[in-house]
């Protein structure tokens, strides 16, 4: 478990993140392309989610809006880093306790976890509709109210979590829909190699990364900043999460695994491990894993 304050990234971070955009802009000549577009997520919400609708927000699908064109999907995505969306937690109903989300981190487990207490008679679910309820319900606004709570997040190591991005909607895709499609003009279609998917998403800038590859310090650095205290656990050594979890009567439900088992640093080459590490040294010092 680690629980700490204010943390900010070494100075070799914010410039590793100044000179990728030439290397970005020069990915977007060689390989972006307007087609196919991007999924039209409103549609695939109303699909996954139908039949669950006593369980989401009020209104919840009218407020969904379209996105017909890659253009209008990178305008989105510029948005949504100013406002930074895309973040956020899940509040406990009954204890003064909160969930911050990060994705690939076990974070559909502990997703479920906390919605199945909020809605006891919640039906069995499929990991995708566990993560459509948990974007419903997930909120983004840091109000003085957390100060009465207490908040938890786990973490991965981060190049295993970078495989596991990759097996889960690269190599072993279960959804019937590819959520990079149109994503950045489609710099990461599904054909890639790891050694190319790698090569590529280190070239995109750190504020643009998709919320599956974005550096894990960075969904914890908004709450870390208005000093909130935040009880940070490592999904390699579980008895410390399991404790904590029995401690406030919750129970990790397992969804979403990676299917079969594998060794992440058979996924690496050496050239391929330094290029992520550029990405993600930061998170393997602040949260204590080896490099």
């Amino acid at each position: 478990m680690f629980a700490f304050g204010k943390t900010e990234a070494p100075i070799y971070f914010w410039i590793f993140k100044m000179f990728r955009l030439p290397a970005f802009i020069g990915l977007l000549l060689r390989h972006g392309a307007l087609h196919p577009r991007s999924p039209d997520y409103a549609q695939i919400k109303k699909r996954h989610l139908e039949g669950l609708e006593m369980w989401l927000p009020p209104n919840y699908f009218t407020a969904q809006g379209h996105v017909p064109s890659n253009f209008r999907a990178f305008v989105s995505l510029m948005l949504s880093v100013f406002r930074r969306t895309g973040r956020g937690h899940l509040l406990h109903p009954n204890r003064p306790l909160y969930y911050i989300r990060i994705p690939r981190s076990a974070g559909t487990s502990l997703a479920y976890t906390i919605l199945s207490t909020s809605f006891l008679q919640l039906p069995p679910l499929t990991p995708l509709q566990v993560n459509l309820l948990c974007d419903a319900w997930l909120r983004q606004k840091i109000d003085t109210s957390l100060r009465q709570r207490t908040g938890f997040a786990v973490v991965r190591h981060p190049l295993h979590r970078l495989v596991s991005v990759y097996r889960n909607f690269f190599e072993c895709p279960r959804d019937d829909f590819f959520i990079y499609h149109g994503y950045l003009f489609n710099i990461l279609p599904p054909q890639l190699t790891f050694d190319e998917f790698v090569k590529r998403i280190t070239c995109i800038p750190v504020r643009w990364l998709d919320r599956h590859l974005l550096p894990q310090h960075t969904f914890l650095k908004p709450y870390l900043r208005r000093g909130l205290l935040v009880e940070i656990f490592r999904l390699e050594e579980p008895e410390a999460l399991h404790a904590f979890l029995h401690r406030h009567n919750l129970e990790l439900h397992h969804e979403n695994a990676s299917g079969g088992e594998y060794d992440y640093r058979a996924y690496y080459t050496a050239a391929t491990r330094k290029r992520a590490l550029e990405l993600y040294a930061y998170d393997c010092r602040v949260f204590g894993y080896e490099h």
